[in-house]
């Protein structure tokens, strides 16, 4: 049904506006970018014959649901209730999204279920992460990450450079195409149903509509599941109207081009902040968008003619013109003739990645550019032929030293060649855009980390006697794990300090924390606490309570390896403070 203000006739429920930081989950709506459409484009998921539904009040909450505290809903839609809570077997805040159960209505439940089922097939940087479903007193529930940062409908709100625009809708991108190569549909996909996390990452949310799509005339099969039941009624349309292409307005199949074109008005919104098809009804609405009727864009906002293009073309009315698939329209966007972009996020941001973070570039046999070259020439500073056969002569020489030399260079072999990939692999997603700057900046500073952690390890083992080489084995078995450097969610919450200077000297500092750290693992333990004990001083001076949490934790354990059980118990306590303070 459509109200006199040309909007959908569904009960919304009260919406909450993304704020700055604010924790942010699916299904939570955020004021639209574009008020010349009412709440056409800033509603959440409508279905045109939706009915408040009776299992849940909307301005209740459980205490509990299944094993999860609730700590304070989010946001409210027709569909559900969108809450942050927390999880105590794994000691950590999520969002968890809990179905109003109205039981006359079996499809309410199969749609969230189904939400879950197309988020668990999806493991994408760009994708919000789920983390469990069930069934609660009744009531179907989803556990998802919980995202603290925006919505990418409250990102554009403010005028922001075309290049970082079509960077950030890059990124996006990369999650539906993803979803596309996984056979799914969105269906809904708008900027409300995106989350921009504190480390800049963008992941597509919501995929309450998705729906897995097979070719023309394929059967379903006996054996379908949730995923495959159609559950759109007779008559009904799903969507959000602003975002929804001709095909869904009359009610056919949504494909990946249906995505494609919403991805399309999105990124026009973000561009030139309108949305291409604007009226004051949906009627007008349906008609603008079936005759491609886009509104001129204001004159203020200067958009190259190329991009424009790739734009309209995403916006045609009838699929066969837009583009063949979602990575057509990436890799059109990724082209900047003026610049000569490089594939996903430009040249100009690869030499200031390459400054920054020792990406290298170098010439590979076809005489190509390899921009992820570098990480093997970084690896080789520390352990290339010559630290390595210096180690290896060194543990030779000493007694016992032969018999634990192939452990010991084996071990660190491995762990080089580990880091050697990490070091290649998040280069390689920058490139293809599933890495934000920010992003990849956390993952070189912490595999750069690991770097001096190999450096201070070979140092230790090829200068020093006695202990080191009795515990050579345990210096290579204490190295910090390369995989949290792959571990996108605890680099998600490494934020480092906003001032450019503080953050060096943050980063200086925990690299010679973790160089201290083999000191103490080498059984060293006075001179590591002496080092580690001078840059808590230096971290006091910063006024960054992250760093000093930091540094009494290492101080803390290399009290613990040198017996000094007070000192230790003083330090970790003040850790703990210190990293409750700072988050």
């Amino acid at each position: 049904m459509i109200d006199e203000s040309g909007t959908l006739d569904a009960d919304l429920g009260p919406r909450q506006p993304a704020r700055g930081d604010t924790p942010v989950a699916a299904g939570q709506a955020a004021p639209s970018t574009d008020s010349s459409v009412g709440d056409l484009g800033s509603a959440p998921t409508l279905h045109s014959d939706e009915v408040p539904a009776a299992g849940l009040e909307r301005s209740s909450l459980p205490p509990k649901i299944d094993r999860f505290v609730v700590l304070r809903e989010l946001g409210a839609g027709g569909m559900g209730v969108v809450a942050e809570a927390y999880d105590p077997e794994l000691d950590r805040k999520i969002a968890i999204k809990l179905l109003r159960g109205d039981r006359s209505r079996p499809e309410s439940p199969l749609r969230l279920l189904r939400e879950a089922q197309a988020l668990a097939r999806l493991s994408h940087p760009n994708v919000v992460q789920i983390h469990d479903a069930g069934i609660d007193n009744g009531n179907v529930f989803i556990a998802m990450e919980l995202v603290p940062g925006q919505t990418l409908g409250a990102w554009l709100r403010g005028e922001r450079p075309w290049r970082e625009v079509v960077d950030l809708f890059l990124e996006v991108g990369a999650g539906l195409r993803a979803a596309h190569e996984q056979g799914l549909v969105h269906r809904d996909f708008k900027p409300e149903n995106v989350l921009i996390g504190a480390d800049g990452r963008p992941r597509v949310v919501d995929f309450g509509l998705a729906r897995e799509h097979r070719e023309a005339g394929a059967p379903a099969g006996a054996s379908a599941t949730l995923l495959d039941e159609r559950l759109t009624l007779s008559g009904a349309i799903m969507g959000t109207p602003a975002y929804m292409a001709p095909e869904q307005w009359r009610g056919e199949e949504a494909t990946a081009l249906s995505d494609v074109f919403a991805f399309s008005v999105a990124l026009f919104e973000g561009l030139y902040g309108q949305r291409p098809f604007r009226a004051e009804t949906s009627a007008a609405l349906l008609h603008a968008v079936v005759n491609g009727e886009i509104t001129a864009p204001p004159p203020t906002r200067r958009v190259p003619a190329w991009l424009d293009a790739i734009v309209r073309r995403g916006l045609k009315p009838a699929p066969v013109d837009r583009f063949p698939s979602m990575d057509a329209l990436l890799a059109a966007l990724a082209r900047d003739p003026g610049k000569t972009r490089r594939r996903v996020l430009g040249l100009a941001g690869l030499v200031t990645a390459v400054a920054a973070l020792g990406i290298g570039i170098g010439m590979s046999s076809g005489g190509r550019a390899d921009p992820c070259s570098g990480g093997a020439e970084l690896l080789a500073e520390v352990w290339g032929e010559g630290p390595r056969a210096a180690v290896s002569d060194a543990l030779a020489a000493e007694p016992l030293g032969e018999e634990l030399r192939d452990t010991v260079v084996g071990g660190l072999d491995r762990y080089g060649d580990a880091w050697a990939s990490a070091h290649r692999g998040a280069c390689q997603a920058h490139l293809r855009g599933e890495r934000s700057d920010a992003l990849l900046d956390r993952q070189m500073s912490c595999l750069e980390r690991r770097r001096r952690s190999i450096r201070a390890s070979t140092e230790v083992l090829r200068t020093s006697e006695g202990v080191a080489v009795r515990e050579a084995p345990l210096i290579v078995a204490k190295l910090p794990p390369i995989a949290l450097c792959e571990d996108l969610d605890a680099l998600g919450v490494d934020v480092p300090p906003t001032d450019p200077a503080t953050a060096a000297q943050v980063a200086e500092l925990r690299g010679e924390l973790a160089e201290l750290d083999v000191l103490a693992s080498a059984g060293q333990t006075d001179a590591a606490l002496a080092g580690i004990a001078a840059i808590r001083d230096r971290a006091l001076g910063l006024g960054d309570p992250s760093i000093l949490a930091e540094a009494d934790l290492h101080e803390g354990r290399a009290a613990l390896a040198a017996y000094a059980w007070e000192r230790a118990s003083a330090r970790l306590r003040d850790a703990l403070n210190e990293a409750i303070a700072a988050r």
